[in-house]
């Protein structure tokens, strides 16, 4: 499972304890995914081109907006901070819960 926040930091504060592989939505990355969903769906509504699902495809991998590459386009990896703030790990990460 992969943990996705939206944040405003991308910074790890001393007490947070993210878990590990947590992805963050920095308000820079949120400006630009909301940018992307609406050229995505003004594109679409041009001609009716919502109708093509050659076109809908096609829309959504120009605009990033495929299961494979939203993560990588629109969230950043858990900040590499976390060990030069005193944070190992196994501080970051959850104990699992039963």
């Amino acid at each position: 499972m992969l943990s996705v926040i939206v944040h405003p930091s991308h910074t790890i504060e001393k007490s947070g304890t993210p878990p590990e592989g947590t992805r963050v939505i920095t308000e820079r990355k949120l400006k630009a995914l909301k940018l992307a969903v609406r050229t995505y769906a003004r594109a679409l509504a041009q001609d009716d081109q919502y109708r093509l699902p050659a076109s809908v495809d096609q829309q959504f991998r120009h605009h990033k907006l495929t299961a494979g590459s939203i993560l990588s386009e629109f969230t950043r990896e858990r900040p590499p901070g976390a060990q030069e703030a005193g944070m190992t790990a196994s501080a970051i990460s959850r104990p699992a819960v039963p």
